[in-house]
């Protein structure tokens, strides 16, 4: 296994923040030639945002005055659109506050930029088929209104409005990114949304997207930030086909917290589907319904493999209890792939550097055969009672972990172990 060196991860973070906030701050005249939008329509200005989209040439910009809006906008074509002061997109009876779709053309293709959506029905801004597009803060509040509670307190809640079935219960959180590709979500807020932000291939893989420096915050019904393979479509049997696939994503410098699932997560629920290689760096993750960063796998013919998970903070998640899942105990990092239902062993997973505190377990991994090529390694894990627990079978590389006291795991003042753990050598 090679050494994660984290100097150069950031460097690499701390280059794109550099050009990032360059763009973002750059003139408005600097940028192509556009047109403005009012409450009042004064000074030639339009009072619709949508009008003003259609209105726009490609690579135009769009400013927007201080207000309260009550619409959807789609964007179709390469544009910036900046708030200039407070503007509220109210989408009540919208499916979307702002759909960017088709589009891809240079980086960036489209650049939104200081605006508060709320009440869409689905996601309050949603990106589909598109790449290069840049979120920089806005705040997404309020949103998956669409979303139909049943009364029945074991009935399950669905989403009429949206295409896309696996959406049922969501309604597409906050932010969707679906068959999108290099992607920057910096800055924003997402909150009070049934989820935060999913990221998922319905119409397309959803790749080498960077989700950086954002509030994650309070999204109650599922979870914070989510890696989420599902089927591109059905048969003629009505069998889920494979996924697109959800890859070489960056989840990096977000905190993520109080949400009502996972604050990461990484999930395969049908055969087929396929969210691998993205990397979780430097996260802070706090009071979470299911365990910090969550993986399931659910089914054979899943990928869920090479995904890392590096200098994280994680506290006091899994605060509805035990996985219903998995029936994982409360923990803060989960890795499941479910033996009973026939899903592999998970591979090429590394949980490295992280610090977990206040936690039944630090990191549950079961329960098919360990793949050698898990790692948990160099986490701090003092604070909870088991650092690592075992639930497959085989045996789990835990090595140079700190467990809470010089003398290792099982000693007094240290964090114990379950299962079939090689926790030899170890940090005092």
């Amino acid at each position: 296994m090679k050494r994660v060196h984290k100097r150069w991860i950031s460097l690499a973070i701390a280059t794109l923040i550099m050009s990032l906030m360059s763009l973002a701050l750059s003139p408005l005249g600097a940028l192509a030639a556009g047109s403005c939008v009012n409450s009042d329509g004064g000074n030639g200005c339009f009072t619709s945002i949508q009008a003003a989209v259609d209105a726009a040439a490609a690579g135009g910009t769009v400013t927007v005055g201080a207000g309260t809006y009550y619409e959807g906008v789609k964007i179709d074509r390469p544009l910036t659109l900046r708030a200039d002061g407070d503007v509220t997109i109210d989408a009540t009876n919208q499916l979307f506050g702002i759909l960017v779709e088709n589009v891809d053309a240079g980086n960036p293709s489209v650049f939104v930029k200081g605006f508060t959506v709320e009440n869409a029905n689905l996601s309050g801004i949603a990106v589909h088929h598109s790449a290069h597009v840049l979120l920089f803060n806005n705040t997404v509040q309020n949103n998956d209104l669409g979303a139909v509670i049943p009364t029945d307190p074991n009935g399950e809640t669905t989403c009429p409005d949206s295409p896309f079935p696996f959406l049922g219960d969501d309604c597409g959180e906050g932010i969707n990114l679906n068959g999108a590709s290099f992607a920057v979500l910096y800055g924003n807020v997402i909150q009070g949304n049934r989820g935060g932000i999913l990221m998922s291939d319905e119409i397309g893989a959803t790749h080498d997207n960077v989700i950086l420096r954002n509030q994650v915050l309070n999204n109650v019904s599922d979870c914070g930030i989510t890696m989420a393979s599902h089927p591109s479509g059905f048969d003629a049997n009505g069998a889920p086909l494979p996924g697109n696939g959800v890859y070489n994503n960056y989840i990096s410098y977000n905190v993520s917290n109080g949400n009502g699932g996972a604050g990461i997560g990484v999930f395969t629920p049908t055969p087929g589907t396929a969210a691998y290689g993205n990397i979780a760096i430097g996260n802070v993750v706090n009071g979470n319904g299911l365990p910090g960063i969550t993986l399931h796998s659910h089914a054979p013919g899943q990928n869920l493999n090479g995904n890392h998970f590096l200098f994280n903070s994680l506290d006091a998640n899994s605060v509805f209890g035990p996985d219903p899942d998995s029936g994982a105990p409360p923990s803060g990092i989960e890795i499941s792939s479910d033996a009973s239902a026939g899903a592999a062993p998970i591979t090429d997973t590394l949980v490295y550097g992280n610090v977990i505190t206040n936690q039944e377990v630090g990191v549950w991994v079961g329960s098919t055969a360990i793949s050698p090529t898990i790692h948990v390694n160099r986490n701090w894990l003092g604070g909870t009672s088991v650092g690592v627990q075992n639930a497959g079978t085989g045996t789990l590389n835990a090595t140079q972990n700190h467990w809470g006291c010089d003398a290792g795991p099982g000693s007094a003042g240290c964090a114990g172990i379950v299962g079939d753990v090689n926790y030899t050598p170890w940090m005092p």
